[in-house]
């Protein structure tokens, strides 16, 4: 994720803190992506683009709350609905792909194209997350089941 993150530099993190005062901010994809963003970093599905402020004041701030995070935080649910936005349930990928990579729409979203791949690879990561604390806690119920026998 850190190649991801230092895509997200403070001259790309002021023009998209310029964009979002715009109406640009009402659009579908940017709206996705901010949201989601908002959900990840306050670790909570109920966050608003509005609580983002906090962790977009400053480049320095914006890193490090995407290092602090807990990915995993959000439900299963959630993190499932929200990769299939994204990726789709076949190769062209999902709703939110499709318009991101639309050649009519480039010029529009490019500001946004760090920030989305970083939340793809924040989703990605908080179900693996998800997935290893369950096999944890899998093993562990074995092995108590093995010890009190």
């Amino acid at each position: 994720m850190a190649k991801e993150l230092k895509a997200v530099d403070k001259k790309k993190l002021d023009r998209v803190n310029k964009l979002l005062k715009t109406n640009i901010a009402s659009d579908k994809v940017i709206r996705f992506i901010m949201s989601v963003l908002s959900q990840l970093l306050n670790e909570n599905e109920n966050a608003t683009v509005l609580d983002l402020e906090k962790h977009m004041e400053n480049v320095e701030q914006f890193h490090e709350s995407v290092r602090k995070c807990d990915t995993s935080a959000n439900s299963k649910e959630w993190l499932t609905e929200t990769m299939k936005s994204i990726t789709g349930d076949n190769q062209e990928g999902g709703d939110i792909v499709k318009r991101l990579v639309n050649p009519l729409n480039s010029r529009m979203y490019l500001e946004f194209f760090a920030l989305f791949k970083l939340v793809s690879k924040m989703c990605y990561l908080g179900g693996a997350i998800r997935k290893i604390k369950l096999q944890q806690r899998k093993v562990a119920a074995s092995e108590k089941s093995v010890a009190d026998k």
